[in-house]
This record gives C-alpha cells, sequence and structure tokens, in this order.
C-alpha cells in the first residue's frame, strides 16, 4: 500500500517531454508497425461485399 502512495505523488514528478533516445524511438517504431500489421491482417481477412448484392442467408429468405 505504501509503495502505491509513493508512485501517486511521484506523477506530479513525471516529464511527459517525448524522448529521443535511441531506445524509446526504436520502441515506437515497432509498436507501430505491430499495430500495423494487426489492423492489416483483420482488413485481409474481413468479409468481402459484393457491389449489389446481398451478404449473408438473407437473400434466401423470400
Amino acid at each position: 500500500m505504501d509503495k502505491i502512495f509513493k508512485a501517486i505523488l511521484e506523477i506530479g514528478k513525471i516529464s511527459f517531454i517525448p524522448s529521443i533516445h535511441l531506445i524509446d524511438i526504436m520502441v515506437g517504431i515497432i509498436v507501430a508497425a505491430l499495430i500495423k500489421v494487426i489492423v492489416y491482417t483483420k482488413g485481409k481477412n474481413a468479409k468481402k461485399f459484393r457491389q449489389g448484392k446481398e451478404y449473408g442467408s438473407a437473400r434466401w429468405v423470400a
């Protein structure tokens, strides 16, 4: 409990200015690339909708 309280008190002392250290920049690039790959694969696996055609079982109803 004491560690949590100390951490809360130190929040005001944290610098929110972006760092230009090489490791920080590399981590940012890796995370951005990972997100891009995830979004790309999600879009690649998405169901394809055809223009002017119904999709799914609704066309078999009537």
